[in-house]
Formats: structure tokens, C-alpha cells, sequence
């Protein structure tokens, strides 16, 4: 069982979806599977945050998350996306022998990430959040396009894991989440002998 928050970002275009302490959801959803992974696509797609199958992931990581996505980049490659990265990423990715598309920073030239958007080439965002005031400028243009454009964003390594443990899941499953009753589940749950 996996349960996610829900934000209410599209009825407010425009607006940083990076959540701060004053903000509140609107509710949970909560995905059940015997696959934790499938469990966390189920919440993703009750959320309003349906992760693609396929096509181009932009993906921007922090340095100190840089070497920790290395694998997971290598199965989203091995899964059939195609990447966009920054050129710190790129260069990261290319090193481990990953191919990656490079492209500038939103404030620093052009093709950028928002180019990408409204041509419609990208499908989904991983990007782990930076300091620094340019970082924060770029993010928040990023976040607020990626709502307007109904793109899926993912910002921490711990979620782009389960996305891909799930998309694999998926993919063995051949395409399709079941979706049972609670008691469904129920009856392959191990059973407690009481005394």
C-alpha cells in the first residue's frame, strides 16, 4: 500500500508547485498492489500525475544526487525513454556511457527545457531541486510549465526508484493494472494462526 498527497496545482496556473510548511492537500489517494511499485503508479495516476510508459524523460539532478541516478537512468534507457538532460547530467550520463540529449539551462540559452515542453518532447520530469538563486528562478519556470502542460514531475531519487520498479512491473504485467477490491487483496495475505 502506498499513499500519496494531493495538491490542488492546475486550478492555480502559473504558480511554484514546490511545497512549503503553510501548504495543505486537498486529500490522499492510496495505490494497492502486491507490487509496491505498481502500488505507487496507481497513486501516481489517482493524484493526477499519470507517469508516461514511454518517450523522452528530461532529467536534471543535483550534483550530490548525480552518481545515485546513474542506474536508474541506465533502466529508464533499458525501458525504451529516451533522455533530455542539462549539460552537468548530460555530462554525468554520458561518462557512465548513457546517451543523453543535452540541452541549456532555462536561464542560460536556448533550446531549453520550456522549448522542449511547448513542442510537446517531453513526456516527464525528474529533476531533484537545487540551491542557489538562478537554480530556484529556473525550477519554478520548469514546475509551473510542467503544470500547465499536464507534464508529470518527479523530484526526489526516492520516487523516480519506485516509478521505475513500477513501470517494470507494469511492463511484465503487459501493460495492464488490475484493479481489486479490498477483499481481493485479502484473501492472498498471509493468515495469522491465533492461539
Amino acid at each position: 500500500m502506498v499513499k500519496e498527497a494531493v495538491f490542488p496545482f492546475v486550478r492555480f496556473p502559473g504558480i511554484d508547485i514546490a511545497l512549503s510548511p503553510e501548504m495543505k492537500s486537498t486529500g490522499e489517494v492510496m495505490g494497492l498492489d502486491l507490487s509496491a511499485g505498481i502500488a505507487y503508479l496507481k497513486t501516481q495516476v489517482a493524484a493526477g500525475n499519470t507517469l508516461p510508459v514511454g518517450g523522452n524523460v528530461f532529467v536534471g539532478f543535483r550534483d550530490i544526487d548525480k552518481e545515485a541516478a546513474i542506474p536508474l537512468c541506465k533502466a529508464l534507457v533499458n525501458l525504451g525513454f529516451s533522455l533530455y538532460a542539462t549539460r552537468g547530467t548530460s555530462t554525468t550520463l554520458y561518462n557512465a556511457g548513457i546517451k543523453a540529449n543535452a540541452v541549456f539551462r532555462i536561464s542560460r540559452g536556448r533550446p531549453h527545457l520550456i522549448d522542449l515542453m511547448n513542442e510537446h518532447l517531453i513526456q516527464w520530469i525528474i529533476n531533484t531541486p537545487e540551491t542557489g538563486a538562478e537554480s530556484k528562478v529556473d525550477e519554478i519556470q520548469m514546475r509551473a510549465q510542467a503544470v500547465s502542460h499536464g507534464i508529470p514531475i518527479t523530484t526526489t531519487l526516492d520516487g523516480m526508484s519506485a516509478a521505475i520498479e513500477g513501470l517494470k512491473a507494469l511492463k511484465d504485467m503487459g501493460g495492464r493494472m488490475e484493479i481489486c477490491s479490498l477483499q481481493e487483496y485479502h484473501r492472498h495475505v498471509k493468515k495469522l494462526k491465533l492461539v
